[in-house]
C-alpha cells in the first residue's frame, strides 16, 4: 500500500499495476509526518494523519480485501 495525495494505492504484482482504491480520504494531514504500517494480527493498515506539520496524530484504519476491493482508477507501469 502506498499513501499518495488523497489516496491510498495498493501495487497489483501479477500485473504490475498501481491501483487507486475507492475510499474516502482526509482532506488534510499528507506530508512527512504521515505513517502507514499493516498489522498483520488484525489484518488491517492503519494510518497516522496530522492536521498539520507536527500536530496531534488522528488514526485511520483500513481493511484491503483484493477479492472485493473497488478501485477509482488503474496506473500500469509494465
Amino acid at each position: 500500500m502506498l499513501l499518495g495525495d488523497r489516496k491510498l494505492l495498493v501495487m497489483d504484482c501479477q500485473t504490475n499495476q498501481w491501483r487507486v482504491i475507492d475510499t474516502e480520504m482526509p482532506e488534510k494531514g499528507y506530508g512527512w509526518d504521515a505513517a502507514m504500517v499493516y498489522d498483520s494480527v488484525h489484518d488491517a493498515t492503519v494510518v497516522l494523519l496530522p492536521p498539520r506539520f507536527s500536530g496531534p496524530m488522528r488514526v485511520f484504519l483500513f481493511r484491503y480485501d483484493p477479492q472485493t476491493a473497488k478501485y477509482r482508477s488503474i496506473i500500469g507501469y509494465g
